[in-house]
């Protein structure tokens, strides 16, 4: 497998998050104009003055989605590289990878529509979200050590 073909499911998973941000930021727009007089914002923009609780929602939504982006993607480049040379689950690497970083989008896209309803509708995506990122980063850290190990041990 050429080093291009191994970074296509962990680069189609980063394209499902960003897909799942992107698509945060077009709801905004139609959130606003529901929630705020006339669909404007004041400037400066300060949405921890509560000019509607379902608008601050979406934005602590969005910013919490940006955050855990920022840890997963690269978790998630570090999962397809080292868990290739696992000695049985390396060769499912690919549809692996795949497959976490759509549940992943997913999840983001059912936790901010969630966290914009309520603020208990968010629990029940925020944890599978987390239970995903939590699978992705030891997976990732385990994948690692087994690495070193084998180029350490020389088994």
């Amino acid at each position: 497998m050429s080093f291009e073909e191994g970074l296509l499911a962990p680069g189609f998973g980063t394209l499902a998050l960003f897909g799942a941000l992107l698509r945060t930021f077009t709801f905004a727009p139609k959130l606003r104009k529901e929630c705020l007089p006339n669909g404007k914002f004041t400037y400066p923009y300060t949405p921890w003055e509560h000019k509607s609780e379902k608008l601050y929602r979406a934005h602590r939504a969005q910013e919490n989605i940006k955050e855990w982006g920022q840890m997963f993607v690269p978790s998630l480049f570090l999962f397809s590289i080292f868990t290739r040379r696992l000695p049985v689950v390396g060769e499912y690497e690919q549809p692996i990878t795949l497959f976490l970083g759509l549940a992943y989008a997913f999840l983001n896209y059912q936790y901010f529509h969630g966290y914009v309803e309520s603020a208990e509708g968010r629990i029940p995506a925020f944890k599978k979200r987390v239970l995903v990122f939590s699978i992705v980063f030891f997976g990732a850290m385990g994948a690692m050590g087994y690495a070193a190990f084998e180029k350490f041990a020389k088994v």
